[in-house]
Protein backbone atom coordinates (compact mmCIF):
# COMPACT_ATOMS: atom_id res chain seq x y z
CA UNK A 1 0.00 0.00 0.00
CA UNK A 2 3.04 2.42 0.81
CA UNK A 3 4.44 1.41 -2.29
CA UNK A 4 1.30 2.36 -4.33
CA UNK A 5 1.13 5.92 -2.34
CA UNK A 6 4.87 6.69 -3.46
CA UNK A 7 3.94 5.85 -6.90
CA UNK A 8 0.61 8.43 -6.66
CA UNK A 9 2.59 10.82 -5.22
CA UNK A 10 5.48 10.68 -7.50
CA UNK A 11 3.49 11.01 -10.57
CA UNK A 12 1.43 14.20 -9.43
CA UNK A 13 5.00 15.78 -8.39
CA UNK A 14 5.59 15.03 -11.64
CA UNK A 15 2.50 16.81 -13.66
CA UNK A 16 3.47 19.53 -11.59
CA UNK A 17 6.98 19.72 -12.02
CA UNK A 18 6.52 19.28 -15.59
CA UNK A 19 4.03 22.85 -16.31
CA UNK A 20 5.96 24.59 -14.30
CA UNK A 21 9.55 24.94 -15.66
CA UNK A 22 10.85 27.97 -13.76
CA UNK A 23 12.61 28.93 -16.92
CA UNK A 24 14.79 32.32 -17.04
CA UNK A 25 14.87 31.79 -12.82
CA UNK A 26 16.89 28.43 -13.25
CA UNK A 27 19.27 26.31 -15.24
CA UNK A 28 16.60 24.45 -16.97
CA UNK A 29 19.50 22.87 -19.76
CA UNK A 30 22.66 21.24 -18.91
CA UNK A 31 26.56 22.34 -20.41
CA UNK A 32 26.30 20.04 -22.99
CA UNK A 33 22.95 21.21 -24.30
CA UNK A 34 24.65 24.48 -25.17
CA UNK A 35 25.86 25.54 -28.30
CA UNK A 36 28.76 28.78 -28.60
CA UNK A 37 28.14 30.07 -31.97
CA UNK A 38 31.82 31.81 -32.40
CA UNK A 39 33.83 34.54 -34.43
CA UNK A 40 30.12 36.05 -35.42
CA UNK A 41 31.04 39.87 -37.10
CA UNK A 42 28.08 42.02 -35.78
CA UNK A 43 29.11 45.07 -37.68
CA UNK A 44 32.41 47.14 -38.70
CA UNK A 45 33.97 50.52 -37.52
CA UNK A 46 36.75 52.46 -37.69
CA UNK A 47 39.54 51.86 -35.46
CA UNK A 48 41.12 53.71 -32.74
CA UNK A 49 44.80 52.88 -34.28
CA UNK A 50 45.39 51.93 -37.17
CA UNK A 51 42.40 54.23 -37.73
CA UNK A 52 41.28 51.20 -40.23
CA UNK A 53 37.77 49.10 -40.25
CA UNK A 54 37.89 46.24 -37.98
CA UNK A 55 35.52 43.69 -37.93
CA UNK A 56 33.35 43.83 -34.28
CA UNK A 57 32.88 40.34 -33.48
CA UNK A 58 30.82 38.42 -30.90
CA UNK A 59 30.58 34.82 -29.23
CA UNK A 60 26.53 33.65 -29.16
CA UNK A 61 25.95 30.96 -26.26
CA UNK A 62 22.20 29.27 -26.55
CA UNK A 63 20.35 26.01 -26.28
CA UNK A 64 20.94 23.66 -29.17
CA UNK A 65 17.66 23.80 -31.27
CA UNK A 66 16.91 20.39 -31.01
CA UNK A 67 16.64 20.76 -27.57
CA UNK A 68 14.85 24.01 -27.03
CA UNK A 69 12.24 25.18 -29.01
CA UNK A 70 10.98 28.11 -27.52
CA UNK A 71 10.91 31.41 -29.43
CA UNK A 72 10.83 34.94 -28.81
CA UNK A 73 13.70 34.70 -26.01
CA UNK A 74 15.12 37.35 -24.18
CA UNK A 75 18.75 38.59 -25.28
CA UNK A 76 21.78 39.49 -22.62
CA UNK A 77 24.82 41.14 -24.28
CA UNK A 78 27.70 41.34 -21.79
CA UNK A 79 30.94 42.73 -22.22
CA UNK A 80 33.64 42.79 -20.88
CA UNK A 81 36.41 44.85 -18.71
CA UNK A 82 40.06 45.83 -19.95
CA UNK A 83 39.87 49.76 -19.30
CA UNK A 84 39.27 49.99 -22.91
CA UNK A 85 42.78 48.27 -23.83
CA UNK A 86 44.32 45.29 -25.43
CA UNK A 87 44.69 42.53 -23.27
CA UNK A 88 48.14 42.04 -24.01
CA UNK A 89 48.49 45.60 -22.81
CA UNK A 90 46.64 44.51 -19.41
CA UNK A 91 49.01 41.83 -18.97
CA UNK A 92 52.09 44.19 -18.96
CA UNK A 93 51.08 46.18 -16.55
CA UNK A 94 52.20 45.87 -12.92
CA UNK A 95 49.71 46.92 -11.15
CA UNK A 96 47.61 44.28 -13.09
CA UNK A 97 50.44 41.44 -11.66
CA UNK A 98 50.44 40.18 -15.63
CA UNK A 99 46.59 39.31 -15.29
CA UNK A 100 45.84 38.72 -19.09
CA UNK A 101 42.12 40.33 -19.16
CA UNK A 102 40.14 42.24 -21.66
CA UNK A 103 38.75 40.01 -24.12
CA UNK A 104 34.70 38.51 -24.43
CA UNK A 105 36.67 35.23 -23.31
CA UNK A 106 37.48 36.55 -19.79
CA UNK A 107 36.62 34.11 -17.30
CA UNK A 108 33.26 36.11 -15.63
CA UNK A 109 31.76 36.35 -19.42
CA UNK A 110 31.89 32.83 -20.13
CA UNK A 111 30.50 31.94 -16.97
CA UNK A 112 27.71 34.37 -16.79
CA UNK A 113 26.83 33.58 -20.56
CA UNK A 114 26.91 29.70 -20.09
CA UNK A 115 24.55 30.45 -17.00
CA UNK A 116 22.08 32.57 -18.52
CA UNK A 117 21.67 30.12 -21.76
CA UNK A 118 21.47 26.91 -19.70
CA UNK A 119 18.85 29.39 -17.79
CA UNK A 120 17.02 29.61 -21.73
CA UNK A 121 18.61 33.48 -22.12
CA UNK A 122 20.35 33.87 -25.56
CA UNK A 123 23.55 35.10 -24.29
CA UNK A 124 25.92 37.32 -26.26
CA UNK A 125 30.02 37.79 -25.14
CA UNK A 126 30.69 41.01 -27.12
CA UNK A 127 34.06 42.71 -28.26
CA UNK A 128 34.21 46.75 -28.94
CA UNK A 129 36.44 48.78 -30.22
CA UNK A 130 39.68 49.59 -27.76
CA UNK A 131 42.32 52.09 -27.88
CA UNK A 132 43.28 55.55 -25.86
CA UNK A 133 46.45 57.27 -24.99
CA UNK A 134 46.57 55.67 -21.38
CA UNK A 135 50.34 56.29 -21.18
CA UNK A 136 50.22 60.58 -22.11
CA UNK A 137 51.64 62.49 -19.46
CA UNK A 138 48.74 64.71 -19.53
CA UNK A 139 45.82 64.02 -17.34
CA UNK A 140 43.48 66.17 -19.85
CA UNK A 141 44.56 64.07 -22.59
CA UNK A 142 43.91 60.64 -21.03
CA UNK A 143 40.53 62.26 -20.74
CA UNK A 144 40.04 63.01 -23.74
CA UNK A 145 40.97 59.92 -25.36
CA UNK A 146 39.31 57.90 -22.90
CA UNK A 147 36.07 59.47 -22.77
CA UNK A 148 36.24 59.12 -27.00
CA UNK A 149 37.10 55.41 -26.28
CA UNK A 150 34.00 55.20 -24.49
CA UNK A 151 32.14 56.96 -26.95
CA UNK A 152 33.19 54.54 -29.49
CA UNK A 153 32.21 51.35 -27.44
CA UNK A 154 28.77 52.72 -26.95
CA UNK A 155 28.52 53.11 -30.89
CA UNK A 156 29.36 49.43 -31.12
CA UNK A 157 27.19 48.06 -27.99
CA UNK A 158 24.36 49.68 -30.29
CA UNK A 159 25.11 48.27 -33.35
CA UNK A 160 25.23 45.09 -31.66
CA UNK A 161 21.47 46.10 -30.40
CA UNK A 162 20.43 46.71 -33.89
CA UNK A 163 21.92 43.79 -35.31
CA UNK A 164 19.89 41.60 -33.06
CA UNK A 165 16.85 43.42 -33.78
CA UNK A 166 17.44 43.18 -37.46
CA UNK A 167 18.21 39.49 -37.46
CA UNK A 168 14.29 39.27 -36.37
CA UNK A 169 13.06 39.81 -39.89
CA UNK A 170 15.97 39.89 -42.06
CA UNK A 171 17.85 36.91 -40.63
CA UNK A 172 14.57 34.66 -40.06
CA UNK A 173 15.28 34.96 -36.66
CA UNK A 174 17.99 32.44 -36.55
CA UNK A 175 18.18 33.18 -32.54
CA UNK A 176 14.44 33.38 -32.10
CA UNK A 177 14.97 36.10 -29.84
CA UNK A 178 12.17 39.13 -28.77
CA UNK A 179 13.23 42.33 -30.03
CA UNK A 180 11.38 43.93 -27.09
CA UNK A 181 13.71 42.15 -24.73
CA UNK A 182 17.38 42.98 -24.72
CA UNK A 183 19.70 43.65 -21.94
CA UNK A 184 23.03 44.94 -22.63
CA UNK A 185 25.78 44.92 -19.63
CA UNK A 186 28.70 44.43 -19.08
CA UNK A 187 31.46 44.31 -16.21
CA UNK A 188 33.70 47.62 -14.92
CA UNK A 189 34.82 49.24 -18.40
CA UNK A 190 31.95 46.97 -20.16
CA UNK A 191 29.40 48.00 -17.80
CA UNK A 192 31.09 51.83 -19.01
CA UNK A 193 29.37 50.78 -22.41
CA UNK A 194 26.33 49.93 -21.49
CA UNK A 195 25.26 52.19 -18.88
CA UNK A 196 26.40 54.82 -21.91
CA UNK A 197 24.11 52.96 -24.17
CA UNK A 198 21.43 53.32 -22.26
CA UNK A 199 21.81 57.10 -21.28
CA UNK A 200 24.04 59.16 -23.78
CA UNK A 201 22.14 59.83 -26.54
CA UNK A 202 20.91 63.63 -26.95
CA UNK A 203 22.80 66.54 -28.02
CA UNK A 204 22.94 68.50 -24.69
CA UNK A 205 24.44 64.95 -23.51
CA UNK A 206 28.20 66.18 -24.84
CA UNK A 207 27.82 69.21 -22.89
CA UNK A 208 27.67 68.12 -19.17
CA UNK A 209 30.31 68.91 -16.87
CA UNK A 210 32.28 65.83 -16.62
CA UNK A 211 32.65 65.91 -20.44
CA UNK A 212 34.56 68.95 -21.16
CA UNK A 213 38.13 69.23 -21.44
CA UNK A 214 40.60 71.48 -19.41
CA UNK A 215 38.98 74.82 -21.49
CA UNK A 216 35.69 73.96 -21.15
CA UNK A 217 35.26 72.38 -24.83
CA UNK A 218 33.21 68.77 -25.40
CA UNK A 219 35.61 65.84 -25.85
CA UNK A 220 33.09 64.05 -27.37
CA UNK A 221 33.76 65.59 -31.08
CA UNK A 222 30.29 63.78 -33.18
CA UNK A 223 31.50 65.20 -36.43
CA UNK A 224 34.91 63.46 -36.44
CA UNK A 225 33.45 60.21 -34.54
CA UNK A 226 30.10 60.27 -35.64
CA UNK A 227 26.73 60.24 -34.53
CA UNK A 228 25.26 58.25 -31.27
CA UNK A 229 23.94 55.98 -33.88
CA UNK A 230 26.31 55.86 -36.03
CA UNK A 231 27.62 52.73 -37.53
CA UNK A 232 25.56 49.72 -39.01
CA UNK A 233 21.60 49.33 -39.69
CA UNK A 234 20.04 52.26 -39.35
CA UNK A 235 16.55 52.80 -39.10
CA UNK A 236 16.56 49.79 -35.85
CA UNK A 237 15.97 50.74 -32.55
CA UNK A 238 19.43 51.20 -30.65
CA UNK A 239 18.03 51.17 -26.64
CA UNK A 240 18.17 48.46 -24.45
CA UNK A 241 15.00 47.21 -22.49
CA UNK A 242 17.23 46.67 -19.06
CA UNK A 243 20.79 47.29 -18.48
CA UNK A 244 22.92 44.78 -15.91
CA UNK A 245 26.20 46.99 -14.46
CA UNK A 246 28.66 44.97 -13.25
CA UNK A 247 31.00 47.65 -11.35
CA UNK A 248 30.63 50.58 -13.80
CA UNK A 249 30.19 54.10 -13.33
CA UNK A 250 28.60 56.92 -16.14
CA UNK A 251 30.37 60.27 -17.07
CA UNK A 252 27.86 62.12 -15.51
CA UNK A 253 24.34 61.90 -14.02
CA UNK A 254 23.04 64.59 -16.10
CA UNK A 255 23.18 62.67 -19.04
CA UNK A 256 20.30 60.23 -17.65
CA UNK A 257 16.72 60.79 -18.51
CA UNK A 258 12.98 59.49 -17.41
CA UNK A 259 13.29 57.33 -21.22
CA UNK A 260 16.49 55.73 -20.27
CA UNK A 261 15.97 51.69 -19.56
CA UNK A 262 15.88 50.50 -16.09
CA UNK A 263 19.37 49.60 -14.59
CA UNK A 264 20.38 46.98 -12.06
CA UNK A 265 23.72 47.19 -10.49
CA UNK A 266 26.43 45.41 -8.84
CA UNK A 267 29.50 47.04 -7.52
CA UNK A 268 32.41 46.26 -5.09
CA UNK A 269 32.48 48.81 -2.27
CA UNK A 270 36.19 49.18 -2.08
CA UNK A 271 36.95 48.96 -6.06
CA UNK A 272 40.00 50.63 -6.11
CA UNK A 273 39.65 51.66 -10.04
CA UNK A 274 36.07 52.62 -10.40
CA UNK A 275 34.48 54.53 -7.64
CA UNK A 276 31.43 52.82 -5.82
CA UNK A 277 30.30 56.83 -5.37
CA UNK A 278 31.02 59.97 -7.66
CA UNK A 279 34.86 60.22 -7.25
CA UNK A 280 37.99 59.72 -9.62
CA UNK A 281 37.99 56.54 -11.95
CA UNK A 282 41.84 55.85 -12.36
CA UNK A 283 43.96 54.36 -15.10
CA UNK A 284 44.03 50.28 -14.46
CA UNK A 285 47.84 49.54 -15.41
CA UNK A 286 49.06 52.46 -13.11
CA UNK A 287 46.37 53.63 -11.02
CA UNK A 288 46.80 57.18 -11.81
CA UNK A 289 43.70 59.56 -11.62
CA UNK A 290 41.94 59.96 -14.68
CA UNK A 291 38.87 62.31 -14.44
CA UNK A 292 35.50 62.07 -12.34
CA UNK A 293 32.42 59.67 -13.25
CA UNK A 294 29.69 58.97 -10.77
CA UNK A 295 29.64 55.32 -9.44
CA UNK A 296 26.78 52.68 -8.66
CA UNK A 297 25.57 54.79 -5.48
CA UNK A 298 25.26 57.63 -7.36
CA UNK A 299 23.80 56.64 -10.59
CA UNK A 300 21.53 54.65 -9.27
CA UNK A 301 20.21 57.32 -6.55
CA UNK A 302 19.57 59.82 -9.87
CA UNK A 303 17.85 56.67 -11.58
CA UNK A 304 15.12 56.28 -8.70
CA UNK A 305 14.79 60.40 -8.28
CA UNK A 306 14.26 60.17 -12.48
CA UNK A 307 11.37 57.27 -11.78
CA UNK A 308 13.89 55.06 -14.28
CA UNK A 309 13.73 52.28 -11.95
CA UNK A 310 9.61 52.44 -11.06
CA UNK A 311 10.23 48.86 -12.82
CA UNK A 312 12.22 47.44 -9.96
CA UNK A 313 10.11 48.98 -7.36
CA UNK A 314 7.26 47.34 -8.56
CA UNK A 315 8.60 43.95 -8.58
CA UNK A 316 9.25 44.45 -5.24
CA UNK A 317 12.87 45.66 -4.82
CA UNK A 318 12.08 48.93 -3.33
CA UNK A 319 14.07 51.82 -1.53
CA UNK A 320 16.01 54.88 -2.47
CA UNK A 321 18.59 52.51 -4.17
CA UNK A 322 16.19 50.19 -5.82
CA UNK A 323 18.46 48.28 -8.72
CA UNK A 324 21.76 48.79 -6.28
CA UNK A 325 22.91 45.43 -4.87
CA UNK A 326 26.57 46.58 -3.04
CA UNK A 327 29.48 43.91 -2.56
CA UNK A 328 30.86 45.39 1.12
CA UNK A 329 34.46 44.82 1.20
CA UNK A 330 34.77 43.40 -2.04
CA UNK A 331 36.99 45.14 -5.25
CA UNK A 332 37.47 44.69 -8.82
CA UNK A 333 35.47 42.16 -10.28
CA UNK A 334 35.58 39.69 -7.51
CA UNK A 335 33.52 37.37 -10.10
CA UNK A 336 36.20 37.15 -12.00
CA UNK A 337 39.45 34.75 -11.71
CA UNK A 338 42.68 35.15 -14.24
CA UNK A 339 45.96 33.57 -15.34
CA UNK A 340 47.48 35.96 -12.09
CA UNK A 341 45.60 37.49 -9.34
CA UNK A 342 46.22 40.76 -10.01
CA UNK A 343 47.66 43.24 -7.30
CA UNK A 344 44.13 44.77 -6.79
CA UNK A 345 42.34 41.73 -6.12
CA UNK A 346 44.47 39.41 -4.83
CA UNK A 347 42.18 36.76 -3.24
CA UNK A 348 40.23 36.12 -6.49
CA UNK A 349 39.90 32.70 -7.23
CA UNK A 350 37.86 30.44 -9.02
CA UNK A 351 35.68 28.81 -6.47
CA UNK A 352 35.35 32.70 -4.51
CA UNK A 353 34.74 34.11 -8.22
CA UNK A 354 31.49 31.51 -8.57
CA UNK A 355 29.84 32.58 -5.75
CA UNK A 356 29.94 35.88 -6.73
CA UNK A 357 28.37 35.05 -9.88
CA UNK A 358 25.55 32.42 -8.18
CA UNK A 359 24.44 35.93 -6.16
CA UNK A 360 24.68 37.90 -9.42
CA UNK A 361 22.62 35.37 -11.55
CA UNK A 362 20.29 34.65 -8.31
CA UNK A 363 19.24 38.16 -7.49
CA UNK A 364 19.19 39.74 -11.16
CA UNK A 365 17.18 36.89 -12.34
CA UNK A 366 13.78 37.24 -10.81
CA UNK A 367 14.72 40.89 -11.08
CA UNK A 368 14.82 40.86 -14.89
CA UNK A 369 11.61 38.32 -14.99
CA UNK A 370 9.69 41.06 -13.54
CA UNK A 371 10.57 43.95 -15.05
CA UNK A 372 10.90 42.00 -18.93
CA UNK A 373 7.48 40.23 -18.36
CA UNK A 374 9.30 36.98 -19.14
CA UNK A 375 6.90 33.94 -18.71
CA UNK A 376 8.70 31.33 -16.75
CA UNK A 377 5.96 29.00 -17.31
CA UNK A 378 7.19 28.48 -20.94
CA UNK A 379 8.58 25.04 -22.69
CA UNK A 380 11.56 23.93 -21.89
CA UNK A 381 13.64 21.03 -22.33
CA UNK A 382 12.52 18.98 -18.99
CA UNK A 383 12.00 15.80 -19.44
CA UNK A 384 9.29 13.37 -18.62
CA UNK A 385 9.91 11.57 -15.26
CA UNK A 386 9.25 7.99 -17.25
CA UNK A 387 11.77 8.89 -20.11
CA UNK A 388 14.79 9.07 -17.33
CA UNK A 389 13.79 6.74 -15.06
CA UNK A 390 13.78 8.89 -12.38
CA UNK A 391 13.06 8.04 -8.70
CA UNK A 392 13.90 10.63 -6.13
CA UNK A 393 12.78 9.23 -2.11
CA UNK A 394 11.79 9.50 0.33
CA UNK A 395 9.38 12.68 0.32
CA UNK A 396 8.89 14.18 2.62
CA UNK A 397 12.72 13.52 3.81
CA UNK A 398 14.86 13.70 6.71
CA UNK A 399 18.09 13.03 6.57
CA UNK A 400 19.32 11.81 3.40
CA UNK A 401 17.72 11.99 -0.11
CA UNK A 402 18.38 9.81 -2.70
CA UNK A 403 18.01 10.16 -6.29
CA UNK A 404 18.25 7.52 -8.85
CA UNK A 405 17.73 7.74 -12.96
CA UNK A 406 17.81 4.14 -15.20
CA UNK A 407 17.86 5.49 -18.41
CA UNK A 408 20.16 9.07 -17.82
CA UNK A 409 23.60 9.97 -16.29
CA UNK A 410 23.16 12.36 -13.21
CA UNK A 411 25.32 15.12 -13.61
CA UNK A 412 24.45 17.36 -10.48
CA UNK A 413 21.81 17.83 -7.82
CA UNK A 414 20.38 20.68 -6.49
CA UNK A 415 18.44 21.87 -3.75
CA UNK A 416 16.78 25.36 -4.20
CA UNK A 417 14.93 27.60 -1.36
CA UNK A 418 11.55 29.89 -2.21
CA UNK A 419 14.20 32.59 -2.84
CA UNK A 420 15.77 30.81 -5.50
CA UNK A 421 19.10 30.31 -3.85
CA UNK A 422 21.07 27.37 -4.68
CA UNK A 423 21.69 26.50 -0.77
CA UNK A 424 23.03 22.91 -1.82
CA UNK A 425 24.44 21.55 -5.10
CA UNK A 426 26.57 17.68 -5.21
CA UNK A 427 28.14 16.97 -8.72
CA UNK A 428 27.33 12.93 -9.37
CA UNK A 429 28.29 11.87 -12.93
CA UNK A 430 26.56 8.71 -12.10
CA UNK A 431 23.11 7.09 -12.05
CA UNK A 432 22.11 7.52 -8.59
CA UNK A 433 23.91 9.82 -5.75
CA UNK A 434 22.42 11.59 -2.65
CA UNK A 435 21.42 15.02 -0.79
CA UNK A 436 22.44 15.15 2.64
CA UNK A 437 19.22 17.15 3.88
CA UNK A 438 20.11 17.02 8.02
CA UNK A 439 21.01 20.54 8.64
CA UNK A 440 18.39 22.44 6.15
CA UNK A 441 15.44 23.77 7.70
CA UNK A 442 12.27 22.53 7.33
CA UNK A 443 9.86 23.67 4.72
CA UNK A 444 9.43 23.51 0.97
CA UNK A 445 12.21 23.22 -1.56
CA UNK A 446 12.91 22.49 -5.48
CA UNK A 447 15.23 19.82 -6.53
CA UNK A 448 17.15 20.85 -9.36
CA UNK A 449 18.32 17.61 -11.52
CA UNK A 450 20.36 17.70 -14.88
CA UNK A 451 20.82 14.73 -16.56
CA UNK A 452 23.09 13.90 -19.58
CA UNK A 453 19.25 14.40 -21.60
CA UNK A 454 17.79 17.15 -20.13
CA UNK A 455 16.74 18.96 -16.53
CA UNK A 456 14.11 18.18 -13.77
CA UNK A 457 12.36 19.72 -10.79
CA UNK A 458 11.18 18.83 -8.68
CA UNK A 459 9.32 19.41 -5.50
CA UNK A 460 10.86 18.06 -2.16
CA UNK A 461 9.48 18.36 1.63
CA UNK A 462 11.78 18.49 4.25
CA UNK A 463 10.37 17.78 7.97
Amino acid sequence: MKKIYFILLFCALSIQTYAQTNRFKQAVFTDAQIKVDSNIVYGSALNFSPAVMVPLRMDIYHADPSVDTLKNRPVIILFHSGSFLPASINASSPSNGGAFLGTRRDSAVIEMCRQFAKRGWVAIAATHRLGWVANSPSSNTQKITIMRAVYRATQDGRTLMRYMRRSVDSMSNVYHIDGNKIVIGGSSSGAYVALHANSLDRGSDILAPNLLDSIGNSVIDTIALGGFNAGNYPGYNSRPNLVLSLGGAIADTSIMSNLDAPIIAFHGVKDPTTPFNRGIVKNAGTLAPITTVDGSNSFILTANHLGINAPIIAAGYGGTKAGLFPFVGAGFEPYGWYNKSPIFAPTNARPRALLYIDTIMNTFSPIAISVLNLNTNQPSNIKAIENIGLSMYPNPAKDILNITATRANIESVSLIDITGKIILNNLINNNQGELNIAAISKGIYTVLIQTSTGSVFQKLIIE
